[in-house]
């Protein structure tokens, strides 16, 4: 309903519509919808959570969803699966890092 701005559920659930001229702090938004207030707007295993800002766009977003128990120091290939996903722009490379961001590599990306 607000320009710029995604929606997370269905507008045909709306009821009713009330206007704010600040910041909501209901549950949705205060602390829910809410976003690390970092560079790369993540936050990493181990880390707490610290400043946030509310969701108004997708920022790219990856997961591995399959990596194998055994990854082989020997250089052979090793298969990780995932998904990367943006705002309707387009993914089109992304990086894998297995030694914690020394060294990236480009993965294969699928058609879809």
């Amino acid at each position: 309903m607000v320009p710029g701005w995604y929606a997370t559920y269905s507008v045909q659930m709306l009821h009713d519509l009330e206007v704010l001229n600040e910041e909501d702090h209901t549950f949705w938004m205060d602390p829910t919808y809410r976003i690390p207030d970092n560079a790369c707007k993540c936050l990493r295993s181990g880390e707490t959570l610290g400043p946030t800002f509310p969701i108004s766009t997708m920022p790219v977003r990856s997961f591995i969803t399959n990596i194998s128990n055994s990854v082989s120091s020997s250089g052979d290939p090793t298969l990780v699966k995932g998904i990367a996903f943006d705002q309707g722009y387009g993914i089109d490379q992304v990086l894998f890092s297995f030694d914690g961001g020394t060294h990236w590599e480009a993965a294969m990306l699928g058609n879809d």
